[in-house]
């Protein structure tokens, strides 16, 4: 800026002294016409003074058009530009002052137009003066314009000041934008001719151009820094020049720390940096990025590319332009999902290309370069990785979830693609190895999310989604014992924090870990198993620690019994030990013979089913509390039976109307158990007997039957013993006049399918009832047997210990109850009875009944190969 008003100045003096001298030869000139035509004083005579002025005005005709011809001197650089300024345009306007040649063309036009006026008011000192002021402007143009002819260096040096001018300057932002638009677009017309000294100088500008307009701070001024900063980009990564490449690598992590620095000016100041707009750079050029490092040599790429400090910027300027939007904005749905989506293609690509840096040293190592794996361990070892610093405090979260999904796909671009010892070398034995402390939780889950999927990998997965040598990399991590201390130490730091462990953060290990469950190569489905092996890993960390550390309360908080149950439940122990072991076995450091190893699981093993049941238990305990007190404020048992029993009555009417009689005053009335219903309490209130009509009418069928066999006033017959088949089956029906068949379809109907038109032809004229749930029929004569339904009994009542499947343990005192899932959980007497009553109600159906029977015997029974009374 310094030099700039330097090169003004000078412009500035001599356009001062033009001004002056021009101004000056006008009064000088009328001065001595005023002497001439009022004093009569006559200083030079000229005998034909006119002539004179004549001759003068054709010199001034002539010399009046050389500006002219002085500005076509640079008409070769009509096109030329540097740095974003055209050099014509620099020279004829904006290095001029006020005088620039326009203005220089019309006063020289204007002069002549005077000195003209002034020979035809014979005003010829006049004439004279304004031809020496023409020649004046005529030496300041030749001044200006064959300043341009100095030399290239000065051309430039005066331009780069100018341009420094700008950028410092508080001009409005369209002129600042315009400028920086040309420099990008002559930039990118070297950009490949550039050495390294102009390229850094250029890229100094176009920084210094970036901070000028971040000034602004207003939506227009972000969009067109993130459009200008695109444009040199792809231009530098999709150039044929390999060195042109590289330095689009190192372009972009620039552009992220110009960015970066320009937001941590205004964190003191809590202000909104980007409510105007946001800045999403990388999503736009990840691809070209991916192509282009292709190209590059990899000792390069590793000089340029620092994957952990490049990925760090990107999430905190991601962060900052989701936090900063405008609240107005955000209101509305549709710029709110802009916003997201914007965020969200910036973390997407950052995790895609996390993940390709794996398969980019696979390909190289195909080509036989040489990889420096030390470099790439490096990313996974920073002692800070998940530092929060100049992040605020309600973004942490969003902002450590993110770096826990880079870092994860870059991990796990390395697993996929054979470079296991990056993981190994940079997470495990550097990173945790000398990890002192853990920063915050976000941090834990990503250690574990990564020894959960190597785990997977290793142990978990089929050989047909995980190849031989992947599986083969993930051991050789497990399996080492450097490894296993390493992780054992974070275990250590762990418990040191045992406060950040509850029943989200297996949760948050499977959304980390779902999306990256492999699939066989040649098909796309698969049994998941994904959230098994993720329950799995967390379950024996915490079973482990609880019992390595002692730490009181870690299980009770950590332990879901509605996920665990299935650990616990019966059949499953062995299973859930097998388990265990492996898992203790790949994780514990030490020589542990499997005994020891055993007895360990053991212990967990018991402490994890005591948890559960116990869990279990009490939730039990006081959900059936809750039902209990529900039911009797909201039910009422009477309406409840009344409605079944009318059901009942009117289900059974339409079954057996062919046999019921509307009353029966002389025979006994009998008791028949319909149904015995056991249910949940919270599940009266919509009880319905829909499922349990087919049951009931066998049931109430099966009385009838019993009592005609008790009274024996019904011949019985063994339907598959004492018949020749299905054809004496049919001539036994045929032959003894029987009008009714009730009964199981099974003992009724014929089983040679052969016989089923003769077989419709005899029955065609029986009444048949067919009955469910019994395994006897029964054939009656017409008007034989009446039956009366006197009336149906339902009651509702909780059940005591003998009416459950409660086990007595002799040895403890204590019933041995399942609640829910084959688990039996110990309770005592007292407490069970309790739950019981709370927990469930037995809903009983009776029918009260008598049968009148007309003729004996009445019929025949027919009974099945296990039928019994």
């Amino acid at each position: 800026m310094d030099e700039w008003k330097k090169i003004q100045k000078k412009y500035f003096l001599l356009e001062i002294s033009g001004i002056v001298g021009i101004i000056a030869c006008l009064v000088w000139g009328i001065c001595l016409d005023w002497n001439v035509l009022v004093k009569k004083n006559i200083l030079i005579s000229i005998n034909d003074i006119e002539a004179f002025s004549l001759t003068i005005l054709q010199i001034q005709a002539t010399v009046g058009t050389l500006i002219i011809a002085i500005i076509a001197l640079i008409t070769g650089n009509i096109s030329d530009s540097y740095m974003g300024v055209s050099v014509s345009d620099f020279y004829l306007n904006i290095k001029p002052w006020k005088l620039k040649q326009k203005i220089l063309i019309f006063i020289s036009l204007g002069l002549c137009l005077a000195e003209i006026i002034f020979h035809l008011l014979k005003l010829y000192n006049t004439v004279f003066s304004l031809f020496v002021a023409t020649l004046i402007a005529i030496a300041i143009s030749i001044n200006e314009i064959y300043s341009a002819f100095r030399g290239k260096n000065i051309k430039s040096f005066e331009i780069e000041a100018y341009i420094d001018y700008i950028l410092t300057s508080g001009i409005g932002f369209y002129k600042k934008d315009n400028i920086y638009q040309n420099f990008v677009l002559d930039w990118q017309e070297i950009i490949d001719l550039q050495d390294k000294q102009s390229y850094e100088k250029y890229l100094s500008i176009f920084e210094k151009y970036m901070i000028g307009l971040w000034k602004y701070k207003t939506e227009q001024s972000l969009i067109s820094i993130q459009q200008q900063c695109y444009s040199m980009a792809y231009c530098l990564l999709g150039s044929a020049k390999i060195t042109t490449k590289e330095r689009g690598i190192g372009f972009i992590q620039k552009v992220y720390e110009v960015i970066w620095k320009e937001i941590k000016k205004e964190l003191p100041k809590r202000v909104s940096i980007l409510n105007k707009g946001e800045f999403y750079l990388f999503s736009e050029i990840c691809s070209e990025l991916v192509q282009s490092i292709d190209d590059i040599n990899i000792e390069n790429v590793e000089k340029k590319i620092k994957f952990d400090y490049l990925s760090n910027l990107i999430l905190k300027v991601a962060i900052w332009s989701r936090q900063n939007r405008d609240e107005d904005n955000d209101k509305k749905l549709d710029n709110f999902r802009n916003y997201n989506q914007g965020y969200d293609n910036e973390i997407n690509e950052l995790n895609y290309f996390a993940r390709y840096l794996g398969y980019y040293l696979k390909k190289q190592e195909a080509k036989g370069n040489i990889i420096n794996y030390n470099f790439w361990s490096n990313v996974l070892s920073g002692w800070s990785m998940f530092s929060t610093s100049n992040i605020p405090e309600e973004e942490w979260q969003v902002f450590l979830k993110a770096k826990v999904l880079v870092y994860f796909n870059y991990s796990y671009g390395m697993l996929l693609y054979g470079h296991e010892n990056v993981v190994k070398n940079g997470l495990y034995l550097t990173g945790l190895r000398n990890l002192i402390s853990l920063d915050n939780k976000y941090q834990a889950i990503f250690y574990m999310s990564i020894h959960c999927f190597i785990y997977y990998l290793a142990e978990r997965e089929s050989d047909v989604c995980v190849s031989e040598k992947i599986r083969k990399g993930a051991k050789n991590i497990l399996e080492d014992e450097k490894v296993k201390r390493a992780f054992e130490s974070f275990l250590d730091m762990l418990a040191d924090n045992s406060q950040w462990l509850d029943l989200s953060i297996p949760k948050q290990l499977y959304q980390i870990l779902e999306r990256y469950e492999l699939f066989p190569m040649y098909d796309n489905v698969k049994t998941m198993i994904i959230e098994n092996v993720v329950l799995d890993f967390y379950t024996f960390l915490i079973l482990f620690m609880s019992q390595q550390y002692f730490l009181p309360g870690l299980l009770e908080k950590n332990i879901n019994d509605m996920e665990m149950f299935r650990y616990v439940q019966n059949g499953n122990e062995s299973k859930t030990k097998e388990m265990l072991h492996s898992l203790f076995r790949l994780i514990f450091a030490g020589d542990k013979s499997d005994e020891k190893i055993d007895v360990e699981v053991d212990l967990m093993y018991d402490n994890l089913e005591k948890t559960v049941k116990r869990k279990q238990k009490g939730k039990y305990i006081q959900l059936a509390k809750k039902e209990q007190r529900e039911y009797e404020e909201n039910n009422n048992e009477e309406e409840i039976c009344q409605r079944i029993k009318t059901e009942t009555i009117r289900k059974i009417e339409e079954q057996f109307s062919s046999i019921l009689a509307e009353s029966d005053k002389q025979n006994e009335v009998i008791v028949i158990n319909l149904l015995t219903l056991d249910v949940y309490t919270h599940a009266v209130q919509n009880t319905k007997l829909d499922g349990y009509y087919t049951h009931i009418d066998g049931m109430f069928l099966f009385g009838i039957i019993k009592f005609l066999y008790q009274k024996q006033v019904a011949e019985v017959k063994r339907r598959f013993d004492d018949f020749n088949g299905d054809k004496g089956f049919m001539e036994y029906l045929s032959i003894n006049n029987l009008h009714l068949l009730l009964g199981s379809p099974y003992i009724l109907k014929n089983r040679d399918y052969r016989l089923g038109e003769e077989y419709k032809k005899i029955v065609e004229d029986y009444e048949t009832i067919y009955t469910a749930d019994v395994n006897v029929g029964l054939a009656l004569k017409r008007n034989s047997v009446q039956v009366c339904l006197h009336d149906v009994n339902v009651s509702i009542h909780s059940p005591n210990i003998a009416e459950s499947d409660a086990e007595y343990d002799e040895k403890t005192g204590r019933y041995r109850y399942s609640i829910i899932n084959d688990i039996p959980i110990d309770f005592e007497k007292s407490e069970l009875t309790e739950f019981l009553y709370n927990n469930r109600k037995i809903i009983s159906v009776n029918a009260e009944i008598s049968i009148q029977v007309n003729e004996k015997p009445c019929g025949t029974i027919f009974m099945g190969k296990n039928s019994c009374f």
